[in-house]
């Protein structure tokens, strides 16, 4: 006899409220905020610097609270909340794609 085969069900699709992601003139020296760091976890972290260029996206220089880590974060990988960062990744193909 054969296998049946098993229906695929479909996948829920998550909404989710990015309106609490950092912009570039909300941000000052001294604010905290969450952000993705390099290594794909979400983190808290004091705002050391903030990095505005023409020719790159901007950035900030980020202290992690939790263990005084030093990161470089992007302003898109970062929000005032965690749930605006589900689903966001750190995606490393895009950055060598630019160079």
């Amino acid at each position: 006899m054969a296998r049946r085969r098993s229906k695929s069900t479909k996948k829920k699709t998550v909404s989710v409220n990015r309106k609490e992601i950092v912009k570039v003139g909300e941000v000052e020296v001294g604010d905290f905020c969450y952000f993705i760091s390099a290594d794909n976890k979400t983190r808290w972290g004091e705002v050391l610097k903030v990095i505005i260029t023409e020719d790159q996206e901007p950035v900030m220089s980020m202290q992690c609270q939790q263990n005084w880590s030093f990161h470089v974060a992007l302003m898109r990988l970062s929000a005032w909340d965690t749930k605006s960062l589900k689903g966001l990744k750190w995606d490393y193909k895009a950055e060598m794609g630019k160079e």
